[in-house]
């Protein structure tokens, strides 16, 4: 059962905090929810902590505390751009983790700090541009402007008041209003200007013009043109940019070939002529439009997960840009779910443009969050594209191909085998589990395996039940976090069963009569245990005969059956094998002179029959493990077509009964093949015999060859026949695999070894085809 104990998920913020105003209290609440036991939440302005606050630990219905704080914020203007954030302490975080919340506060205020910039400073010359510029510190910018010149309105709405021409009467007092919708308006403090004039000056009407109209793309061919009369006429210009002198610029033009955005701002002339002072000409904006550029120069955010990420773009363009998230996909990236994008404009400007920011911000960032991020900037001008990497240290992917090793099961112990994922960054381990394959069983722990430098990996676990399907889960974990189940693969096996003898069954083969009695057998509400009988004619191979499922007096056992077995299955999964107890009643002497005598003569009566060197299926290395790829199959019967090939086919003959089987089990590694004694052919079909010189030293290396006396003899024979056949290599060491066909092509030679070698003949005539 997992423990309840923990820290509680990440807080989270609601209340007023994007649009706060100055001095309206916000009633801000802080949340983090399940945790357990209960625990505390702390305020800070800027790493001041805030210690009027209250605190609630709620108990849920999962059995945890949701934490609750509350504080009451009266903002002031000094509070505007700077960090409100919440903590998380709870005694279940380990020694350096922060479960915290931060948030950007936003407060509008009215105008104050009103001020009014002169230019040129006082005194002015009459006749000249003068101006007054009126500033304030407000959130939002003022957008309301009012101009008195002592307590009369002279202009409105624009912070700039011109005066193109000044002259004397302009002289006095002035001061400007700003507002901006939040409070009242600010007043500025009162600037004297001051007026000098004289009857005659030069030179006098200095004018500036431009060859194009605002505004004007980077890139473009802009003019400036200075004019002035006066008497001499001017002959030397001066030209400022913002109030900045230009260097080596003398003529009354300037040309700006192509134009960008750091030569946008307020452009004046100024004429000399020699006669007293210099007269300046009326100033000018030139306004550039220019592709966004993104400033933002971090290309690699390392962030763990869990934790919380922000990835920030500022760009700057005019007119203003348009910032935009994406994947690495292209597609777009929007607020939602754990994640929200966040836009401030830190800066704008008539003549210079717009700087903005926006930061993407993504709440306990997961493995599935790591990857590039893309901004996007545009203004219809051009855009600008940066990427952001996201990168830090993940749970692993979990585990591929779980499954279970076959070949290795037990009675009581399984082995699992998988091959490692992704480790997030960091050494992994792997968590076993396993539970029977039933409704409501409780997953239950066996063991860790450290990750090592391998990709695969192999575990085995122990003391299970006997015959017992189980579900065995690998979960992968590291420091970071392991995976859920339901994210973990898992792999089904069942342990071997015990025998039947340790289950208690008891079987019973009376070999005269040929029944089989079967008892104590467990019961089971399916068909998927099951008791595995086998047969043993004699020929040293046992083959499977039926499954049984309950409990049996009298089953009849085929002829020829010499012993029977048993052993327990579950689902095609089966355990070692227990002999049944064999009964053969005691027969009288004189009975047995009798078998042996009336044996032997119907032994001298059987008629010789030919065995050959059968040609079986083709066995590829698929075949190897069951299948069969043979076009057709050809089935071996007697001589008045009783059919003795139970599953795989043989051959058929005409008149003489023709049966050859092959004893894999004696051909073990010594190469054999069979010759034909042609002395003995005579008037009688063809025998094949072992030529017992070539076995070598393996008294058991050669093929078995019988004759059967009955059509009886020759069915069971074919139940034994259930393996491909094999011919002999041209030098007659190596077994080859022949394939099956319908029929042998006329007039070529049938299987043979080198010259010198007599081989075995097959009568292809007399075989037939039959399909299955």
């Amino acid at each position: 059962m997992c423990s309840k104990f923990g820290p509680p998920e990440e807080p989270t913020l609601t209340g007023n905090i994007n649009d706060m105003t100055e001095g309206v209290a916000e009633r801000l609440e802080c949340e983090a929810l399940n945790g357990f036991p209960t625990g505390d939440l702390r305020w800070y302005i800027n790493d001041q902590e805030i210690t009027e606050k209250d605190v609630f630990n709620t108990p849920n219905t999962y059995g945890r505390f949701d934490i609750t704080s509350n504080i009451t914020f009266n903002p002031t203007k000094d509070h505007n751009g700077i960090r409100l954030k919440c903590d998380v302490l709870h005694e279940t975080l380990q020694s350096g983790e922060e479960r915290s919340v931060v948030q950007i506060i936003n407060v509008k205020y009215s105008p104050r700090d009103v001020f009014i910039n002169q230019s040129p400073p006082n005194p002015v010359v009459e006749n000249t541009l003068v101006t007054l510029r009126c500033t304030a510190d407000a959130n939002p910018v003022p957008d309301h402007f009012i101009w008195l010149k002592g307590e009369v309105e002279v202009g409105n709405n624009a912070n700039v008041l011109k005066f193109p021409n000044i002259n004397r009467n302009d002289e006095g007092q002035y001061k400007c209003k700003a507002t901006n919708g939040i409070g009242s308006e600010g007043v500025s403090p009162v600037v004297m200007v001051t007026v000098h004039f004289v009857e005659f000056r030069s030179p006098e009407n200095v004018i500036l013009t431009k060859s194009i109209g605002d505004p004007v793309q980077e890139g473009e061919r802009l003019e400036l043109s200075c004019t002035s009369g006066g008497k001499p006429s001017p002959n030397t210009f001066y030209w400022f940019q913002d109030d900045m002198p230009l260097p080596n610029t003398n003529s009354s033009q300037l040309l700006l070939e192509s134009i960008n955005k750091e030569q946008a701002g307020i452009y004046k002339c100024e004429a000399e002529n020699g006669v007293l002072e210099n007269v300046q000409s009326n100033e000018v904006d030139v306004i550039v439009y220019y592709s966004p550029e993104i400033t933002t120069e971090k290309t690699i955010d390392s962030i763990d997960e869990g934790k919380d990420a922000s990835l920030e773009c500022i760009g700057i363009g005019h007119p203003e840009p348009t910032l935009k998230w994406y994947t690495s996909e292209g597609i777009p990236i929007n607020s939602g779910g754990k994640i929200s994008i966040i836009e401030t404009t830190l800066g704008s400007g008539q003549i210079n443009g717009t700087l903005k920011m926006s930061l993407l911000n993504i709440r306990q960032v997961s493995r599935d969050d790591y990857g590039v991020y893309v901004c996007n900037a545009s203004n219809g001008i051009g855009y600008d594209v940066h990427r952001i990497n996201l990168t830090g240290l993940a749970k692993p992917f979990p585990p591929n191909d779980v499954r279970i090793v076959t070949g290795e099961s037990e009675t009581t112990a399984l082995t699992v085998r998988w091959t490692s994922g992704h480790n997030g960054g960091v050494n992994q381990w792997f968590i076993i589990k396993y539970y029977k394959d039933e409704e409501n069983e409780e997953e239950l722990y066996s063991g860790t395996v450290k990750e090592t430098s391998d990709v695969d990996y192999k575990y085995q676990i122990n003391g299970l039940t006997s015959g017992i399907a189980y579900y065995i889960r690998v979960i992968s974990g590291n420091m970071i976090g392991n995976n859920t189940s339901q994210e973990s693969p898992r792999a089904r096996g069942i342990t071997l069963p015990v025998s039947p003898q340790e289950l208690g069954v008891t079987m019973e083969y009376v070999q005269k009569a040929q029944t089989l009695s079967v008892g104590n057998l467990p019961e089971y509400s399916d068909e998927s245990h099951c008791l595995q009988l086998q047969l043993h004619n004699g020929d040293k191979i046992w083959y499977n005969w039926m499954c049984v499922f309950e409990n049996q007096d009298e089953l009849n056992v085929p002829d020829g059956v010499v012993e029977v077995q048993a052993t327990y299955c579950v689902e095609s999964v089966c355990g070692d094998a227990s002999k049944a107890k064999k009964i053969v009643p005691g027969d009288s002497p004189s009975n047995q002179t009798g078998l042996i005598i009336g044996s032997s003569v119907a032994g001298a009566t059987l008629v010789l029959v030919i065995v050959a060197l059968s040609v079986y299926l083709l066995r590829t290395s698929k075949t190897k493990t069951g299948g069969n790829t043979g076009k057709g199959s050809l089935e071996l019967t007697s001589s008045n077509g009783a059919n003795v090939g139970v599953s795989n086919p043989g051959i058929t003959t005409g008149d003489a009964p023709l049966y050859a089987q092959v004893n894999k089990d004696q051909k073990k590694t010594v190469p054999l093949y069979a010759q034909v004694n042609k002395d003995q052919k005579k008037n009688v079909p063809v025998y094949a015999q072992v030529n017992k010189d070539q076995k070598k030293n393996d008294e058991d290396a050669y093929d078995d060859v019988e004759n059967y006396k009955n059509q009886t003899n020759a069915r069971e024979q074919g139940k034994k026949n259930e393996s491909d056949g094999r011919t002999v290599s041209p030098e007659g060491l190596i077994y080859q695999t022949v394939e099956h066909i319908k029929s042998h092509p006329k007039d070529a030679p049938p299987i043979q070894t080198e010259e010198s070698t007599d081989y075995a003949e097959l009568n292809f005539k007399l075989m037939k085809d039959v399909k299955k």
